[in-house]
């Protein structure tokens, strides 16, 4: 292990563009990264091990080290490597770098990894054949954390607990159950659960017990220059699967408790237990404007994190409509952020893959006021463009309203005045072209919205 990499504060006073939101006084924690000022905190760097980072993820089974994991992608002759971040942002941070003996084959160029409830990990290759030969052979890898195996474990086939080879440049993957993970084929062009059942021991080959089910209607697209990875999370509560499509620059979800099992499908080169397509999947568009080259996402209850490549941008998204609507932009200031994660500790931690560096964003408020989303009605709704507004105030305030579409973009400011703690009924007339709305109250340390349709 390193010695401790103390933490670094980048930037105060981060810039934060505020769009609507709905009602902060549920207190999700992302709420509080949309006011006042962002600490970017330097957590690990190169003199940890950190290189061409692409993805992190916090390990379940580690309460007391807290550990991070974070995934270099390494090149074609070495395969990817791991740097083990423990007690991560801490004053008695340490790390530790880790490549198996066999990554260029079991994590080839990996694009994701995902820790699953059991402890193990799987990691996604970028590759188009594992074996570098032109064969289409390529697919997920599962791993141990087990310090004692991952890495340690010699032998033709490594340390790697199993691989199936059926998805091509996979540009994303996420864990449902111990064992069970959702893989982006970015060769394929769809959705694909990879079901390992019983790993086979490390370093061992035998693949008879896998399961796979493609999702061929969920159409997405990686990359065109094969560089920015598409990550996925699953929201386990509500059987979301929220995917990154950065070929098509949108974001869209899948219920995975949806769908009919069909007929077999093809596995070349490999025999394993079943291969079947799977046929009326419900899907939809979570969003689809305002993203040039979406990489990262997690989601938090009701709040949605998706990160740009491009820019550096970490977007904030409220799921409380579908389309996402769009809250804020906490502006990074660098291009090449990849990976995002919700830490345990409700912290926003990402992967810059330009800058070799990992970070953790810290919000300078640390509580919201309550505010009874009752307290806040517009009537009648729908409307022919005049509506009233009533609302109450917890506490005398400079008060802006103003409506947003779908999008976030401002399309019209009602008011902007100070106004008196208590109940306000206030008359509005608009010219909106028909459509959905989002009309919305804006103090120093609060917003709420409703949504407005205009017929």
């Amino acid at each position: 292990m390193t010695n401790a990499v103390k933490k670094t504060c980048i930037t105060t006073g981060l810039i934060l563009l505020m769009f609507a939101t709905v009602n902060v006084s549920a207190q999700n924690f992302m709420d509080h990264y949309l006011f006042g000022a962002v600490t970017i905190e330097e957590i690990a760097g190169s003199t940890n091990g950190i290189q061409a980072c692409q993805d992190l993820a916090f390990n379940p089974l580690t309460p007391t080290t807290n550990e991070l994991w974070v995934l270099n992608k390494g090149n074609v002759n070495s395969g990817g490597s791991i740097v083990t971040l423990y007690n991560p942002g801490k004053g008695n941070q340490t790390s530790l770098w880790r490549s198996d003996g066999n990554a260029w084959h079991f994590m080839s160029l990996p694009t994701a990894l995902a820790f699953s409830p059991n402890g193990n990990f799987a990691t996604s290759p970028g590759v188009f054949d594992a074996n570098h030969n032109n064969t289409t052979f390529t697919g997920p890898s599962l791993w141990s954390s087990d310090s004692a195996i991952f890495a340690n474990v010699s032998g033709g086939g490594g340390s790697h607990l199993d691989m199936l080879h059926q998805s091509p440049y996979s540009q994303g993957i996420e864990s449902e159950t111990a064992n069970k993970f959702w893989v982006f084929d970015g060769y394929y062009n769809n959705i694909v659960q990879y079901d390992f059942v019983n790993d086979h021991g490390p370093g061992n080959a035998n693949h008879l017990d896998g399961i796979l089910r493609r999702y061929t209607e969920v159409v997405v697209a990686k990359d065109p220059s094969k560089l920015v990875p598409s990550h996925m999370r699953l929201d386990a509560a509500q059987k979301w699967l929220y995917i990154v499509d950065n070929g098509n620059q949108r974001v869209l979800r899948m219920d995975i408790t949806s769908g009919t099992v069909g007929g077999n499908l093809a596995s070349p080169y490999e025999s394993f237990l079943n291969h079947k397509e799977v046929t009326g999947v419900t899907y939809e568009d979570v969003v689809t404007t305002g993203l040039n080259s979406p990489c990262g996402i997690d989601v938090l209850d009701d709040r949605m994190i998706v990160s740009d490549n491009d820019n550096g941008d970490i977007l904030i998204y409220s799921l409380n409509t579908i389309p996402a609507m769009l809250m804020g932009i906490i502006q990074t200031g660098s291009a090449g952020v990849m990976g995002v994660a919700i830490g345990p500790d409700k912290r926003i931690w990402y992967v810059n893959y330009t800058l070799r560096k990992v970070f953790r964003l810290e919000p300078t408020i640390t509580s919201i006021p309550e505010v009874e989303q009752g307290d806040f009605n517009v009537y009648p709704n729908p409307n022919n463009n005049n509506f009233t507004v009533e609302f109450t105030l917890p506490t005398y305030a400079e008060t802006e309203i103003y409506i947003t579409d779908i999008t976030g973009r401002v399309t019209q400011n009602l008011s902007a005045r100070a106004m008196d703690k208590g109940s306000h009924s206030i008359n509005f007339s608009t010219s909106l072209p028909e459509g959905i709305y989002f009309i919305n109250i804006k103090s120093a340390n609060f917003l709420l919205t409703r949504k407005l349709v205009i017929l």
